[in-house]
């Protein structure tokens, strides 16, 4: 009798195959997870580098204008010219944040898209290797 319940802790301790696969998928994960995030903070990078720069532009172009403005007040057709045209350059800025913004968006949800179909994909082994490990677990306490 003492042989029998040797052998069978032996064999549940012994027994460890059903942790490498566990291991393993939860490294696939944070390989995924950790790309996931690293392109993430590229993205919010590159969005605030073209609202900074359309910032620091428009101030410039403002300062400039008020310059402008305030040197020649009495010639009214050279700045409305200019208003006219600092408010076209300021549109066009404007534009090229929101498309900025819609291509990055766009990014986003193709790359959520395939990490949702990779994780939905990897459901089904990682939840057997789950049921294995905890098997594996309860039979060793």
């Amino acid at each position: 009798m003492a042989t029998t319940a040797r052998a069978k802790v032996k064999e549940t301790v012994l027994n460890t195959e059903h942790l490498a696969p566990y291991f393993e998928k939860l490294s696939e994960r944070h390989t995924a997870l950790t790309s996931a995030l690293k392109e993430s903070y590229e993205r919010s990078q590159r969005i605030n580098a073209e609202i900074v720069e359309a910032f620091i532009a428009g101030q410039r172009d403002m300062l400039d204008l008020a310059k402008q403005i305030s040197t020649q007040p009495q010639d009214y057709a050279s700045n409305i010219k200019a208003v006219v045209d600092a408010t076209t350059v300021a549109q066009a800025r404007a534009l090229n944040i929101t498309k900025t913004l819609f291509r990055e968006q766009t990014d986003v949800n193709g790359e959520f898209r395939k990490i949702f179909d990779t994780a939905c994909a990897a459901t089904g082994p990682l939840g057997e290797v789950s049921r294995n490990v905890l098997k594996f677990w309860t039979k060793t306490r």
